[in-house]
């Protein structure tokens, strides 16, 4: 009877009996969720937390505290009863019955599950700004944990240190030549380390976010999975790479990859299926190794990259992760320089960077010149259909806070629009942007956005 007041006052218990089969949860896929307080008159204040899709209803947890856990925090989550798909929109009432009291929504969105097996569903919050991860873990009879297990910190960030390259002009590759160096395509992607753990491989970007200070995750971004059987002897391993979007062979501009990885895991992964980009990272230079491989390749170039293959190829994600081929043989390198010059080459139009074989700084060659900015200021846009968006910003150069110039040419809307609605996530930040020339003051003559720098 309870069963049928609920459904009648609260639509969406159709059986107080049935909790639904785990099993048909999708992994790595977007589902929807949904966080609603309940003050219950006979539970008391609690969180509902339910996971779903309108084939499948909502799978449901009662959580006896009025939030979901903070980093590092579990707490106890009782399974309940599957709910009818609507319920996700559910706001009122219960005036008697099971539940009795008042429900109103605290958070909903997109999640993603990474990893479902027995007794244990692994996800990530996906519409948040900064994506959450969390495990629930049965325990007993419908009691589960539901364990916020979202790193603030990583072993990746606390080795890394940032290198400054050499810088040589298209002009002066014949010095490059036969001089003791490996070369390979610069690709123009974002930054990236990754670093493997027991049963996943976590890929971040250099930069930590401004707003909490934990590690920026690209792993979901990449869409790689989360039950992976790392080698114990591999585990604790640090590489260095570069994440880039490709999409019908060709690499995806700077701008477009940035937007990617600067939205959120929701948008980013529609946006990733909506315009049929593969997001991959090309793994050059490994930063840490376990003991027992740490005299392995020492300072020498070659063998770093016969390794790094053997790594990836024992992950099982080489494809995903992957290294680039590399030249040593001046004829072989100038027939790479031309390729690219002549933008044959499908993958970068950047231009070479070359790897001293027995240790040193790389050296960069790029046939397109960019200078950093610090972003300072957003000023708006005049528009005559009356749609708000920026008009560009003003900006500093780097180690000065004088602002000596405005960049508002180079901008996609959609980039516009976000900066004059989010401000805070670029104020601060450094940019890349192509100009004519700089002139003393330290402006730049018109000056063209290129991307969000993500080394910084």
């Amino acid at each position: 009877m309870l069963y049928k007041l609920a459904k009648q006052f609260a639509p969406g218990l159709p059986s107080k009996n049935n909790y639904g089969n785990l099993r048909k949860l999708p992994a790595n896929v977007l589902l929807d969720y949904v966080a609603q307080l309940h003050n219950a008159k006979r539970a008391g204040k609690h969180i509902d937390f339910r996971i779903g899709a309108p084939n499948l209803g909502l799978y449901s947890w009662a959580i006896p505290k009025a939030t979901l856990p903070k980093p590092g925090q579990k707490l106890l989550a009782v399974q309940q009863p599957l709910h009818e798909y609507p319920y996700i929109n559910f706001k009122g009432r219960l005036p008697e019955g099971y539940g009795e009291g008042t429900v109103k929504p605290l958070e909903k969105g997109k999640l993603v599950i990474t990893s479902i097996k027995p007794g244990k569903i692994t996800f990530t919050l996906g519409s948040r700004k900064h994506p959450e991860r969390f495990a629930l873990i049965k325990t007993e009879g419908k009691n589960w944990l539901l364990i916020n297990t979202t790193p603030t910190k990583s072993k990746a960030h606390d080795i890394y240190k940032k290198v400054h390259y050499k810088v040589v002009q298209p002009n002066e590759l014949s010095k490059m030549l036969g001089k003791d160096y490996a070369a390979q395509k610069k690709l123009d992607g974002a930054a990236a380390l990754a670093e493997l753990l027991k049963d996943r491989i976590e890929v971040y970007s250099y930069r930590k976010s401004k707003q909490t200070g934990w590690p920026i995750l690209h792993t979901e971004r990449l869409q790689l999975p989360s039950n992976l059987k790392i080698p114990k002897e591999l585990v604790g391993t640090v590489l260095r790479g570069e994440i880039y979007g490709v999409r019908k062979g060709k690499v995806i501009p700077p701008m477009e990859l940035g937007g990617l990885l600067n939205a959120s895991l929701e948008k980013s992964l529609k946006e990733q299926q909506r315009r049929n980009i593969e997001m991959k990272a090309a793994i050059f230079n490994i930063l840490n190794l376990p003991k027992k491989l740490k005299n392995k390749v020492d300072e020498d170039f070659v063998a770093k990259q016969n390794l790094i293959d053997e790594i990836l190829a024992k992950t099982g994600l080489k494809g995903k992760l992957h290294t680039l081929p590399y030249y040593t043989s001046p004829k072989d390198i100038e027939r790479l320089y031309k390729r690219i010059k002549s933008k044959r080459d499908p993958e970068t139009k950047e231009g070479l960077v070359f790897h001293p074989l027995k240790g040193g700084k790389p050296v960069k060659l790029k046939f397109k010149e960019d200078a950093d900015v610090i972003i300072k200021k957003i000023f708006p846009a005049e528009t005559k259909s009356g749609k708000k968006r920026a008009g560009g910003f003003w900006y500093s150069l780097p180690g000065s806070n004088k602002i000596v110039g405005k960049v508002g040419t180079g901008f996609t809307h959609a980039i516009l629009q976000d900066m004059l609605k989010h401000p805070e996530n670029y104020i601060g930040r450094r940019a890349r942007i192509t100009a004519q020339e700089q002139f003393p003051s330290g402006a730049y003559r018109a000056p063209s956005f290129l991307a969000l720098h993500e080394d910084y």
